[in-house]
């Protein structure tokens, strides 16, 4: 599975009311990690059902996070003994240790001290008891720019989430960022200033980062942009460095309707949001689902129009060895620079960062010590694109809103 580019999403539907086609709508739409839906663990249909829906992921060849009473709030109430007994008797007998079994979700948004702590207690626990298993934790989104001695002690994030792995092994986290659709994309700002604090705390830790993305609509953010809100969302993601998304939420309920504007309504019908979400995901993951795991980011860069964000660098002359600049004629932009980590070979993705309007780009550097190559389904398509010299001008390479493209660097 972390040879994959994840894709996930919410689901908080009772498991009771939540059959195998409304399961295999989210599978449909390129998701390679589903969740569960929720169930009572304790309850013998609920776990008839989710065992039905393991042996279902299975055939399909992928496993499944379980949501169910095992999380921060369950040990809060339970205590370690029962937990633990619960815990351990639950994999171990009622499911019989089922492999398509990734994981168990631990909770969402630990906001203070004694819930952060609670979340490495759970993980550690959960680590101890069943090894083979991967937890799972939501931060919130503020979690890098904002938690400091109140929330984490004498560490700092990156110190905390270095401890928690090198005390628990490896868990699944992800980072709630939902501020770029904040008032038609006034949160923008903000999003990246998470990116840049998150992901960085997550590389400076050792530990993979996921992004939590939002395709619904509730309180102050708005409904997606259809194609490109969706599409824009998944490359800064990548571009930024993490390795994956995970959407709230793909499906809405009846529960509280300002919560709206998801790829499944309410009523169990696939809305044209849903259509688009299967595309991007489907498009990314044949073109680049296999490559980005193995990309280390090294630098990321913004260049085009100068929106003054406050987070990632302007590019210049100065910014890589190799690029020695990189132009467009007016949108915002983003260009980041990889690593891979079995090749060596230097990678670099751009990113036309307008939600609107397209755009055309050119890479100057030494053509005659270095070739550009345009890289597709994973690697396997792969053609040179031009590196310019100073002074050349020429159309190069034409992206639509928010969309993606990976090049790699050679040396002649």
């Amino acid at each position: 599975m972390e040879n994959k580019f994840l894709f996930f999403r919410w689901l908080y539907h009772p498991i009771k009311n939540f059959d195998l086609s409304r399961f295999d709508d989210i599978l449909d739409c390129g998701v390679n990690l589903p969740m569960s839906p929720t169930f009572n663990y304790k309850d013998p249909d609920d776990v008839a059902k989710l065992k039905e829906m393991l042996d279902h992921v299975q055939a399909r060849g992928i496993k499944m996070i379980l949501s169910s009473g095992f999380s921060t709030g369950d040990y809060h109430r339970m205590g370690e003994e029962l937990w633990c007994s619960e815990f351990k008797k639950f994999y171990d007998e009622t499911l019989e240790r089922h492999p398509a079994v990734y994981g168990f979700c631990v909770g969402d948004e630990p906001g203070d001290k004694y819930w952060l702590g609670l979340t490495k207690t759970v993980i550690i626990k959960m680590k101890e008891i069943h090894p083979n298993l991967t937890p799972y934790i939501n931060f919130a989104g503020r979690s890098g720019p904002h938690f400091g001695s109140a929330e984490l002690g004498d560490m700092t994030l990156a110190e905390w989430l270095r401890d928690l792995k090198d005390q628990a092994g490896d868990f699944l986290h992800t980072y709630d960022q939902y501020s770029q659709v904040i008032n038609n994309e006034g949160g923008t700002s903000i999003y990246f200033d998470e990116c840049i604090k998150n992901v960085g705390a997550s590389e400076a830790a050792g530990i993979i980062p996921i992004a939590c993305l939002i395709c619904s609509a509730h309180w102050v953010f708005r409904p997606v942009q259809p194609v490109y809100g969706i599409n824009w969302q998944i490359s800064t993601a990548a571009a930024c460095g993490f390795k994956g998304v995970n959407w709230f939420r793909l499906c809405d309920s009846h529960n509280d309707p300002n919560y709206h504007a998801s790829p499944i309504d309410a009523f169990g019908n696939k809305t044209e949001l849903y259509y688009d979400v299967l595309r991007a995901q489907k498009t990314f993951s044949m073109h680049y689902g296999d490559i980005f795991p193995h990309l280390k980011r090294k630098s990321t860069f913004f260049f085009g129009e100068d929106k003054k964000r406050g987070s990632y660098p302007r590019f210049d002359e100065n910014s890589h060895e190799i690029i020695k600049n990189v132009t467009c004629s007016w949108e915002e932009s983003m260009i980041s620079f990889f690593e891979h980590d079995e090749t060596g070979e230097e990678y670099f993705c751009v990113v036309n960062l307008s939600r609107q309007h397209y755009e055309h780009y050119n890479f100057y550097g030494d053509k005659n010590k270095y070739s550009v190559y345009r890289v597709l389904e994973n690697g396997k398509r792969q053609s040179r694109v031009p590196l310019f010299a100073d002074g050349e001008e020429f159309e190069n390479l034409y992206l639509y809103p928010g969309q993606l493209e990976l090049f790699r660097i050679e040396k002649k």
